[in-house]
């Protein structure tokens, strides 16, 4: 059985990247993308190129929507003319017109979220209006692929009431997450505090919405540690000033990233309506408990009150479910919090995607019944 595994822009640096790499591996095929080899792909996976670089360059800096040159560069690239099944991870391989004797499934991270799930809150003009009631007309003309596979319950229902996609026809797997690489028996690194602390780990981006987590912590005697960067970290640096017990890391290494894991009191995530949500999982799997919001994927990652706490969005919440974190604790051991981050391990993708391909690929098999 040829496999393809297709994406656009692959630069081996977001959950994205990480379930296509796992894709590869799994199938042993290699990445059909529009980005050079000297994108980082690991030396082990194999690339091939959808179209030459300077027509996606090009189309990248016209005011044209993505949707719209997606659709041009992928509804026919030769380098999957070859394949019996196609993988496609993310949006834009979805626009590849497959042949009949071709299979086609596509993991879906996310729905265009200002043409979904965020339409109310992002979309306040006349031009805003148009891009998204225009894009959901066009991903109306997307083919069907013979399998949908989505990260989270929340993507499916999103594909429910977004594209009218019956969940009989989509696959939940969850996304591969390195569980094997933590354990709450890691050493401390330089970065690590002696004194307890919790800990922010996130690009920091405002839909992050850490600034809700350090104001917060600006009003506690709780230290907080802030790893990561991005383009928000100066207006949350100001906000944080002067106040001694909010640290900002910066951009930490695998090995102080599994070493502030292990030794948290708890891992906050803030973020606005996660898909999924990797890094409390990674924190699960070091036998960290998290404090989440109660939005997005978030809130069902959450035992309360076994592996962490769910809190209503918004400063005082975020107040609130610290105290009572350290008040009453949770009920699991660091042991049994790890051994539930188990079932996103990568072994489990590997199996249960192993599983939805088989199954495609039966279902699209065309025989006559002449009895």
């Amino acid at each position: 059985m040829n496999v393809r595994i297709a994406q656009t822009e692959y630069r081996n640096s977001g959950g994205a990247d990480r379930v296509t790499t796992a894709l590869a591996r799994c199938f042993d095929a290699p990445i059909v993308t529009d980005i050079d080899r000297d994108a980082a792909v690991p030396s082990d996976i194999d690339t091939v190129r959808t179209t030459d670089s300077l027509l996606s360059r090009a189309l990248a800096r016209t005011p044209i929507p993505s949707e719209v040159t997606d659709a041009f560069v992928w509804s026919r690239v030769e380098a999957l003319h070859d394949a019996d099944v196609i993988i496609g991870s993310g949006l834009a391989p979805g626009w590849y017109i497959p042949m009949d004797r071709q299979v086609s499934i596509q993991y879906i991270h996310a729905t265009p979220r200002a043409q979904t799930d965020r339409f109310q809150e992002e979309i306040d003009s006349t031009a805003g209006l148009a891009y998204a009631l225009g894009g959901r007309v066009l991903y109306t003309q997307r083919p069907t692929p013979d399998r949908y596979v989505v990260n989270s319950e929340l993507t499916e229902r999103r594909l429910n009431v977004h594209w009218g996609v019956d969940s009989d026809r989509i696959s939940v797997v969850y996304p591969p997450v390195a569980v094997d690489e933590f354990s709450p028996e890691t050493d401390r690194t330089a970065v690590v505090p002696e004194e307890e602390f919790y800990l922010v780990l996130s690009r920091l981006h405002h839909l992050k919405r850490i600034d809700e987590v350090v104001e917060a912590f600006t009003d506690l005697d709780e230290t907080l540690v802030v790893a990561g960067d991005g383009p928000d970290r100066e207006r949350l640096e100001r906000l944080a000033a002067g106040s001694s017990n909010v640290v900002f890391a910066g951009r930490v290494s695998e090995s102080d990233k599994r070493a502030l894991m292990s030794h948290a009191r708890a891992l906050l995530m803030n973020t606005r309506s996660e898909n999924f949500g990797i890094v409390p999982i990674e924190a699960m799997a070091a036998g960290t408990p998290v404090l989440g919001v109660d939005d997005g994927f978030t809130r069902v990652q959450i035992s309360p009150g076994d592996n962490g706490y769910v809190y209503e969005r918004g400063v005082e919440h975020i107040k609130a479910a610290v105290a009572e974190f350290s008040e009453r604790g949770v009920s699991w051991t660091p042991e049994e919090i790890s051994a539930f981050a188990d079932r996103f391990g990568v072994e489990a993708f590997r199996r249960n995607m192993r599983r939805v391909v088989d199954d495609a690929v039966e279902r699209a098999e065309i025989t006559g019944d002449w009895e």
